[in-house]
Formats: structure tokens, C-alpha cells, sequence
């Protein structure tokens, strides 16, 4: 009898503790002070016709995101909506986080790598990255990691017109044409 009750109970599971953190080392998470400390802009700056903040002194203050080199093309190669911008990676990349800052997309900049991991208010997630062109040129990549495809689409064409100094605004779709009805028709009508 006592050998059926060892049979008949279960086999408790071992139970493990685990500590859980909080997670810091979220890629897209910026600490709020080290995300607008470094994008004030000095009294003495001015704004010039490419759109980025330059001092009296005429050079570029310090920006979040300057890539000094470069990282050259990948063998795999790079995406088929790459573009090449003839200006080099300092100017690009200063562009870029101009245009950023003033369209409220939360970014992360890796200046080694070039690259920069963004986050719009729409919970659109990419990644843009700068890579060595031909003759001090410079291919800006922008990669969609998560969210929707049509609003990835209106922030790829802000980050390439801003690398390229056209300003940093979304362009603006047109909108389906309204249709109306013929007056041979609407005197068909019938109410």
C-alpha cells in the first residue's frame, strides 16, 4: 500500500530563483538629460541654408552624431534604396541628426560604426547608416527594423533629403484626386 501512494503523488518541480533587473540596455532608450544636453545650441549660434546650426566662428558645433571615417561598402553589398550623397560623412551625418532633433525622432548614434538606431513617436523603428563612397562621398543606408511600412517610407525620404541638404521636413504625398460627377449624369439624377 505505501508503494502505490509513492506512486500515485507527482514528482514536485525545483523551483529556481531568479533575479530579474530592470532594463537599461534597451537600444532605443535614451536618458533624458544626455539626449537634450547635447543638442542645446549655444546663444551665439545661427542657422544656415543647409539647415544646420553652425557657430560665429563659422564651423559646426558639437552634434551628436559625427562620423569622422567611415566604415566601407559591406561585401553583401547595400540596400537597393541606398543613396549616395556627394558631401562627406561629417556633413551628412551632421545633417542627419539636425533633421532628427527637429522631427522628434528618438536616435542613438554609434560614430565608430556610423551607424544610428532611431525611434519615431510612432513606434516606427530603423536604422541608418553611413558608409564610404567613391571619392569623398558618402552612401547613407536606412533600414527598417519595426512598425509601418507607409510611415517608414515618409521618414526615409526625410533622412535622404536632409543627407543630401534639402531640409529635414517629410515630404508631403499628394492626395487622391476628388472625382466629380458629370453634369450630363447629375442631370440624370433622381432624388
Amino acid at each position: 500500500n505505501s508503494n502505490n501512494r509513492q506512486m500515485s503523488e507527482e514528482k514536485k518541480p525545483e523551483y529556481r530563483a531568479a533575479r530579474i533587473a530592470p532594463c537599461n540596455a534597451d537600444g532605443f532608450r535614451l536618458q533624458r538629460t544626455s539626449y537634450f544636453n547635447n543638442s542645446k545650441s549655444s546663444p551665439d549660434t545661427s542657422i544656415n541654408r543647409q539647415g544646420m546650426a553652425m557657430t560665429n566662428s563659422g564651423q559646426s558645433p558639437t552634434c551628436r552624431w559625427s562620423v569622422a571615417k567611415p566604415c566601407p561598402v559591406p561585401l553583401f553589398g547595400l540596400d537597393n534604396k541606398a543613396v549616395l550623397v556627394h558631401d562627406s560623412a561629417p556633413i551628412v551625418s551632421s545633417r542627419i541628426d539636425q533633421s532628427l532633433r527637429l522631427r522628434s525622432v528618438q536616435a542613438q548614434f554609434d560614430n565608430v560604426l556610423g551607424e544610428a538606431s532611431c525611434e519615431t513617436s510612432s513606434s516606427v523603428q530603423y536604422i541608418i547608416g553611413l558608409f564610404a563612397g567613391p571619392e569623398g562621398s558618402t552612401y547613407v543606408e536606412v533600414r527598417k527594423m519595426r512598425g509601418c511600412v507607409l510611415a517608414f517610407r515618409g521618414e526615409r525620404d526625410a533622412v535622404i533629403n536632409a543627407a543630401r541638404g534639402l531640409g529635414g521636413k517629410q515630404t508631403e504625398r499628394p492626395s487622391a484626386p476628388k472625382l466629380s460627377i458629370p453634369k450630363e449624369l447629375m442631370s440624370l439624377y433622381v432624388p
